[in-house]
Formats: C-alpha cells, structure tokens, sequence
C-alpha cells in the first residue's frame, strides 16, 4: 500500500513525557482539524507531492523523495536512520490515524523488526486506533478544547467523544498512554474545567503543554490554575512541560 508521509528524520522529543528521547519521527500527511496553534500546518494537506527525508541520523539535511511511498519503503528509510540511542520511532503528523490502513502497515513493518512505536494523536479515529493499537508501546492523545478551532462548535462534543474512546482503548491494550492539552493561556481555563471530570475519569497522567506557535510565551501564572483545577476534579498525575525542542531550535 502507498501514502503520503510530510518527512522523516531523527531527533529528540521534545513534548510530553518522553521528552528528551531519541526518536526517529514519521511525520504523515493530513490533518482535517484546524487547532488555532497548531504548529505544523504545513503538513494539513493530506498529499504533498513530495517527502523530506533525512541523509543521515541528525545531519539535518534531507532529500525528497517523490509521494506517495509504498508502506514498506516507508519503514525502512525510517529504519535508516536508527541509532543506538534511539528510544522509539515517533509516528506523528499531521494526523497519522487519517492515514487509516498506511498507517497500520508501516506499523506493522516496523514493529515485526522489534521497533518500538510512540504514537502522537488527537484521537479523532478511533476505527484506525483500534487496528494501530497492537503495535503500539507509548502513546501520546491530544485533546483538543472547545474554544481552540479544532472543529466547527455543533461537531466539537463528537470530537470530544472519540477521543474520550481512543484513550480508554489505549489503556485497555496495555500501551504506555498519556493525555495532553494545549494551553493558550487563562482564556481556555473554562473550558478545561468542562472536561476534567471526564479526563480523571481515565486514571491517565496529563501533560499540560503552553502553545508556542506563532504565540507570546504563556507565563506559568497562566499555567497554574490549569493544573491546580486538575487535581481538585480528580486527574492524579500532572505535569507542566512545555515544547523542549524549541529551545534547541530543532523540529
């Protein structure tokens, strides 16, 4: 099978909690939300005609590759890149879930070769997160708040829903599962309250992630009633990280 992949390459995590481990990152093409800070809009479209991918571990420099790949080629030049340092390899996008089959077979490659596989989402197909699942070590679920554009309003409660779906299948199939929610600053705090009772209800650890893109830096004054609001509802393990890799100017 062929699709369409933005890039490949290796670096550093730089978000959640696996940040500051070595990856090799897949980044899939298309997104069919619009979150107001997404910091990778450029790979919303679901077929570029081309893909970048990385000469050498961390070099920096990168090919392209004419779109789409076969799922196949897609593993190994992710493979290419391994290093005896790297901690996982990073699916992401984009969207990958939106990649439905293509995603599950260059999971399927990767994971038959004892890769581990870190999966970064919103959860918004939970028919290819259930197929993807049985190759997944760790995973990364993004929720998305109502205010922050992702959806029109009328389908933001469905998009609620399934990602609510993905998360408890996560943690049912034993992957390694947190959630994360982006934070502008003090104008999405009640619409984060809306939604805690039903994070907490999941037992999974939050990251509360500042938004960076295009963005003044959110100051912590801002952060802390997020993860005090948190805990009072019930979410046990919180943590205030923010996009590492920026600091470092990497991707």
């Amino acid at each position: 099978m062929r699709g369409h992949v933005g890039e490949i390459f290796s670096s550093v995590q730089g978000e959640g909690l696996l940040v500051g481990r070595r990856q090799v990152f897949i980044r899939f093409a298309g997104c069919s939300l619009r979150c107001s800070y997404c910091d990778t809009r450029r790979y919303w479209d679901p077929k570029p005609t081309e893909c970048r991918v990385e000469v050498s571990p961390g070099a920096g420099r990168f090919r392209r590759v004419r779109n789409p790949l076969p799922a196949e080629e897609v593993a190994e030049r992710a493979l290419a890149l391994l290093t005896p340092d790297t901690h996982s390899v990073s699916l992401t996008g984009g969207e990958p879930l939106e990649a439905g089959d293509f995603l599950v077979e260059v999971a399927s490659s990767l994971e038959g070769r004892g890769v581990r596989l870190y999966l970064e989402t919103n959860g918004s197909q939970p028919a290819t997160m259930e197929r993807v699942l049985p190759y997944l070590r760790h995973l990364s679920l993004c929720v998305k708040l109502r205010g922050q554009g992702s959806v029109p309003e009328k389908e933001w409660e469905g998009l609620f829903e399934r990602e609510m779906d993905c998360a408890r299948m996560a943690s049912r199939a034993g992957a390694e599962t947190f959630l994360k929610v982006v934070v502008r600053g003090e104008e999405d705090l009640k619409d984060f309250e809306g939604v805690c009772d039903r994070l907490a209800e999941l037992g999974l650890p939050l990251v509360l992630q500042p938004a960076t893109a295009g963005r003044r830096v959110v100051p912590l004054r801002e952060l802390l009633p997020f993860s005090r609001a948190a805990a009072e509802r019930g979410v046990r393990e919180i943590a205030l990280i923010p996009q590492v890799h920026r600091l470092w100017g990497v991707r």
